[in-house]
C-alpha cells in the first residue's frame, strides 16, 4: 500500500508472506538452470534451512525532496527515508538518503527492489515521451533478526554470527518511455556475518509497465 502526501512524502506499508526451505524447490530450479547453461553443480543444498512459513511486515516513510535544484530539462534532488520491518524472516530498522539527477524526478519514487534494500517503491507517473535519471544512495540498517543468518525460528538449524549493523551503497540509472520503465541498480553491501570473506556486490535489472 502506497500513500502519497502532497508530493513531499509518502508512506508505504507492505506485507510479504511465503515459505522457506526445501518446499520452495530452489535446489531443483538451480540444478536445472545450471544444466541448461552447462554450468557447474552448486553444492550446499543439504544444509539449507528447514521448511518454515515466512512473514515480514514493513513500514517505510520517504521524504521527497530534502532539497531540489531545477533547471530546464534536468533537476537534482535528495530523498531521505526511514523504516522498520518486523517478522520471523527479517526484523530491522533502517535509515538512508538517495540522490537523483535527471528528468521527471517529481513523478518517480525509485525502481522496485527486493528487501532488504534502499528505498524504492516502483511507483512512477507516465510521461508524454521519454525521461531518465541517475541515482546514488546509502543506507544503514540495524538488524535484530535475519533468518538466513540466524537459522530457523522454532527448529534447530545451521547459523552464523551475524553483524547487527550493515550498510548498503548503491547506484543506477532509470529510463522511462511513456508508461514503460527500465532500471538497473548495482549494490555494494558490507559484511553481514563475522566469517564472511568479502563484502557482497550484486546488480538488479527491472522492467515495469504502468496501465
Amino acid at each position: 500500500m502506497l500513500v502519497e502526501r502532497d508530493n513531499d512524502m509518502f508512506d508505504m506499508l507492505t506485507v510479504l508472506a511465503g515459505v522457506i526451505g526445501p518446499a520452495v524447490l530452489g535446489d531443483n530450479v538451480q540444478y536445472n538452470f545450471h544444466r541448461l547453461i552447462k554450468g557447474d553443480r552448486v553444492n550446499g543444498w543439504d544444509n539449507q534451512l528447514c521448511n518454515e512459513p515466512g512473514l515480514i511486515l514493513s513500514y517505510e516513510r520517504r521524504w521527497r525532496p530534502f532539497f531540489r535544484v531545477s533547471r530546464p530539462g534536468v533537476g537534482i534532488d535528495a530523498s531521505p527515508n526511514a523504516g522498520i520491518s518486523v517478522g520471523n524472516v527479517l526484523t530491522q530498522g533502517k535509515t538512508g538518503l538517495t540522490f537523483h539527477v535527471g528528468q521527471n524526478l517529481e513523478g518517480n519514487y525509485g525502481p522496485p527492489r527486493i528487501r532488504p534494500s534502499l528505498a524504492g517503491a516502483g511507483y512512477y507517473r507516465g510521461v508524454d515521451a521519454a525521461s531518465w535519471y541517475l541515482f546514488a544512495g546509502a543506507e544503514g540498517r540495524a538488524v535484530a533478526r535475519n533468518i538466513f543468518l540466524d537459522g530457523n525460528t522454532w527448529r534447530d538449524s545451521l547459523s552464523v554470527e551475524k553483524r547487527h549493523l550493515v550498510a548498503d551503497v548503491q547506484a543506477g540509472a532509470v529510463i522511462q518511455i511513456k508508461s514503460f520503465q527500465i532500471a538497473y541498480t548495482y549494490v555494494w553491501r558490507t559484511k553481514e556475518f563475522a566469517t564472511q570473506d568479502a563484502r557482497h556486490e550484486f546488480g538488479a535489472l527491472s522492467l515495469s509497465a504502468k496501465f
